[in-house]
């Protein structure tokens, strides 16, 4: 299904490309509400997403079951202490930017 992914204030959700209905959400909870990275999709279903500010960063699968879905952690980095963080993606290999 295709999906717009976002990331808000307080969470990462997924959208329907169509509607925009919310399918899921992941908790993503900043100091102030700052999320300006862009989450990054490493596979179907995995996606990374990170924050500066003394946040860190995380990726987590969404899975499907009928017609729900849900969002759970595989990895967590807390407490990266640079403000802003880029990432990209090469060949199934993250890579740090700044």
């Amino acid at each position: 299904m295709r999906q717009i992914l976002v990331v808000s204030a307080t969470r990462v959700v997924g959208l329907t490309a169509d509607h925009g209905r919310l399918l899921w959400e992941y908790p993503w909870v900043t100091d102030m509400g700052i999320n300006v990275a862009q989450p990054v999709l490493l596979e179907d279903d995995r996606v990374f997403v990170s924050a500066g500010y003394d946040h860190g960063a995380a990726a987590f699968q969404v899975t499907r079951s009928g017609e729900r879905f849900k969002a759970r952690t595989l990895w967590e980095k807390p407490h990266d202490e640079e403000q802003v963080q880029h990432f990209a993606l090469a060949s199934r290999l993250s890579l740090r930017t700044r």
